[in-house]
Formats: structure tokens, C-alpha cells, sequence
């Protein structure tokens, strides 16, 4: 069951790095797509560190091609995600976000023959179900009462990010995970650096990465907290079945909610999320499902 650790530690990992985006994208980088092309940048450095550590073998151009379209899913979706990320409660986002277990099951199931008994889909449903009720923000006259928008695109990333997922394992199960890691991380800055065409968004790239401030926590999250939050996230697809494994990665707004909770307190004053009672039973009742189906994953 070594899989259930490294998959539950990817998703405390990427909490860690969905905190630091929320404050970035708040305070020191507001252009959510200068962000973005930040983020594909910062792959770069890594493709050419594993090129030059471990010389890739020889594969088929197919095998290659899929490798590179598994990052470029997984950058798709995160361009969704960071436009969300920038205007909503971070602990309400990243939960429809981690919905990509039912995507990543149903092709599992039909292209990668994977079984799934009974109590795994229950498992499964159980912990997007958590997801999708932690997502709902019930103020009337808010303008994110029905939060239709911002689900849908969520909901979308979601299922883009399951289908890199399903190619990341198609081709693991024939290509060295070392091999495949700076080809994904190549496909995965395509789309994201391609925001940079925009003249006003290259302008905003260039300034948040001359600023001190932006650039320190930059550094520490796309320099050294994605990194290694990647990796882990690649160790467990590798080491077990996909399906099960993103589903445990989906205990991340467990972690989410706990750091933008603390954070949020007025001792911290670094994020302004809502605190009442009401906000925190709903979370707390979401997340009582998702741990559910985490911890059901785990025991089967």
C-alpha cells in the first residue's frame, strides 16, 4: 500500500502549493494568465536537469507523443484553474477540481481494463460528492451563489486533467518514469507559455519576475514545492492503479481547507476566507465524505 502514502502526501504537497498560489495571485502577481506562463516556465530548467542527469532511452514516436499530450492536458486544466483560483475561496475551488476520479475511473474501466468492484465506485462517488458540496457557497446575493460558471470550468479542467491521468498511465506502463517525466513537463509549458503571445500578459510576466517579493515566492512555489509535488504525483500513478490513485490525491481540500482556515484567521491575515459557523459545518460535512472515500480507497 505504499501507493495510498505517496498519493495522500502529493495531495498535502499540491495543498501546500495551491496556498501559495491564492496568496500570489492576490498580492503579488494579479494577472492570472502572466502567472500561468510563469508556471510552464519554471518546467523548463527541470526538462533539461533530468535530459542531462538521465539520458532518455529509446522509445516510439507514439510513446513519445503520448508522454508530451499527458503535460499538455494537465496545462490545459491548470490555465482553468488558476483563472477560478484568482477569484474564489481557494478551499470552495480545489475540491471540484480533484473530481477528476470519476473522469479517470469510467476510461480506466473502458480503456485501460482496470477493475472496479462495487465498493470502489461507491468510494469514488463518496469522495466527489464531498468535492462538489464543499464548492457550494449558499449566500444569497452573492455573487457566487450559483457559482455556475466557475463550476463548469472547473468541472471541465477536471475532466481534462482525468484524461492526463489516463495517458500519463498508458505510457508509464512502457516508458521509464525518468524518461517520461521532461517530456510531460515540456507538454505540460506549451499551452501555459503560449499566454505570453498577449503583449500586456508578457509585460506582466517580465515585471513579477523582476520584483523581489513576487519572484522569493515564486521560486519557492514553481522552483521547489510544484517540483516535488509532481513528482510524488507521477510516483503514485506509477506505482498504483490510476483510478485509485487519483482518488486518494482527492483528499487534497482536506488539507486545502485546513491551511486556508488557519491562514484566514485574524492572528495570520493572509487569506479572507469566511469563518461562520454555517461555512465551516458545511466544509467540515464535505470533507467527513471525502476522508470516507479516501479512507475506503486505502482499506480495499
Amino acid at each position: 500500500m505504499l501507493w495510498v502514502f505517496v498519493a495522500i502526501s502529493s495531495a498535502a504537497a499540491f495543498a501546500s502549493v495551491n496556498i501559495l498560489e491564492k496568496i500570489t495571485l492576490t498580492r503579488y502577481v494579479p494577472s492570472f494568465a502572466a502567472f500561468t506562463v510563469i508556471t510552464g516556465l519554471f518546467q523548463l530548467p527541470w526538462v533539461v536537469i533530468i535530459f542531462l542527469i538521465n539520458p532518455p532511452e529509446a522509445y516510439t514516436l507514439f510513446e513519445w507523443t503520448i508522454a508530451y499530450l499527458s503535460g499538455v492536458c494537465t496545462g490545459i486544466s491548470l490555465i482553468a484553474l488558476f483563472y477560478v483560483v484568482q477569484a474564489k475561496e481557494v478551499s470552495r475551488v480545489i475540491p471540484v477540481y480533484t473530481s477528476a476520479p470519476i473522469f479517470v475511473a469510467i476510461l480506466a474501466f473502458f480503456f485501460l481494463s482496470e477493475d472496479l468492484s462495487m465498493w470502489h465506485w461507491i468510494a469514488i462517488f463518496c469522495t466527489i460528492a464531498g468535492a462538489g458540496a464543499i464548492s457550494y457557497d449558499a449566500r444569497p446575493g452573492n455573487d457566487s451563489y450559483s457559482l455556475l460558471i466557475p463550476f463548469f470550468i472547473m468541472v471541465a479542467a477536471s475532466a481534462i486533467a482525468g484524461v492526463g491521468f489516463i495517458l500519463n498511465k498508458l505510457v508509464l506502463d512502457t516508458m521509464d518514469f525518468w524518461s517520461f517525466l521532461p517530456v510531460r513537463n515540456m507538454g505540460l509549458a506549451t499551452p501555459t507559455m503560449l499566454l505570453a503571445v498577449r503583449p500586456s500578459v508578457f509585460k506582466a510576466t517580465i515585471q513579477a519576475l523582476t520584483t523581489r517579493r513576487s519572484l522569493g515566492i515564486i521560486l519557492l512555489n514553481e522552483g521547489l514545492m510544484v517540483p516535488f509535488a509532481i513528482f510524488l504525483t507521477m510516483l503514485s500513478v506509477s506505482l498504483g492503479p490510476v483510478s485509485l490513485v487519483v482518488t486518494a490525491q482527492s483528499s487534497r481540500p482536506l488539507f486545502v481547507f485546513f491551511f486556508s482556515s488557519v491562514l484566514s484567521f485574524r492572528r495570520f491575515g493572509v487569506l479572507h476566507e469566511r469563518l461562520t459557523l454555517s461555512t465551516l459545518l458545511t466544509k467540515i460535512f464535505s470533507l467527513v465524505l471525502i476522508v470516507v472515500g479516501v479512507a475506503m480507497v486505502s482499506a480495499l
